[in-house]
């Protein structure tokens, strides 16, 4: 696993149902491809991609299923004189682009999954 200052990560509770217990959900993306944003070309990073991670662990309380949410992101760089993805530290404008895939994120599963 990356270092803190190397990912973003986002934790929060939500309620998911479910018909029998589940120890653990986790998806992992591919890396997905991407320009860079205003602030990585001003470092001279010419190509970038993300690979996002979304772990869910059960907390049963109260005979509710609740989950504890997590999203990591990892990014990786291309400089134009070197031909290898490197790892640098996030910079503002893609840690305001993964809030925002957060939130977006938060939003769906409090309001889409609920009991009646």
């Amino acid at each position: 696993m990356a270092p803190s200052w190397m990912r973003a990560s986002v934790c929060w509770k939500s309620a998911l149902p479910s018909a029998m217990p589940i120890e653990q959900i986790y998806f992992e993306s591919d890396w997905r491809y991407r320009g860079p944003f205003d602030d990585e070309l001003e470092l001279g990073i010419v190509d970038a991609r993300t690979r996002l991670t979304i772990n869910a662990t059960p907390r049963t309380r109260s005979g509710m299923d609740l989950y504890t949410v997590r999203m990591m992101a990892e990014t990786q760089v291309r400089f134009e004189d070197v031909n290898e993805y490197v790892i640098v530290p996030m910079t503002d404008m893609l840690m305001e682009y993964l809030k925002t895939i957060s939130d977006d994120l938060r939003l769906e599963l409090m309001q889409g999954i609920r009991r009646y």
